[in-house]
């Protein structure tokens, strides 16, 4: 492997995961505060809370919603925080290994949760003077 290439896979790559990572995180929280606070969603949360009352409360919470929308876009783009390459070297022809694959993907939803409560949360505050 030449140094180049070592490099890459040690220091960018990891950075540019981190960085996508960061970016659905602040997609993420735009997503989920806007389905949950603006007006023009307004009939479509009466219309779920007719149906079902879990539903309807969760379409109220932004913390739950960026569960969701964390999920789906995990599912789209699968980033992956930590993977093979931060595990022992035994481990990566392990059953281990695919077992923690799962771990991982709910590590990187994690961290994409908190970014997206601090960004609902910027918003938030730049909006609030503006509605009040």
């Amino acid at each position: 492997m030449s140094d180049c290439t070592a490099l890459y896979l040690h220091y960018v790559e990891p950075l540019t995961i981190l960085f996508h990572v960061l970016v659905l995180g602040v997609a993420t929280g735009a997503i989920s505060f806007v389905i949950t606070k603006a007006a023009i969603f307004n009939p479509v949360h009466e219309w779920v809370e007719k149906r079902s009352e879990f539903f309807g409360e969760m379409l109220n919470c932004p913390l739950c919603t960026s569960h969701w929308v964390a999920l789906f876009f995990t599912l789209i783009y699968k980033p992956l925080l930590l993977d093979w390459g931060w595990r022992p070297a035994w481990m990566y022809t392990s059953w281990v290994n695919y077992l923690l694959t799962p771990v991982d993907y709910m590590v990187t939803i994690m961290v994409m949760v908190t970014v997206a409560m601090v960004t609902a949360r910027i918003i938030y505050g730049a909006i609030k003077p503006l509605m009040g």
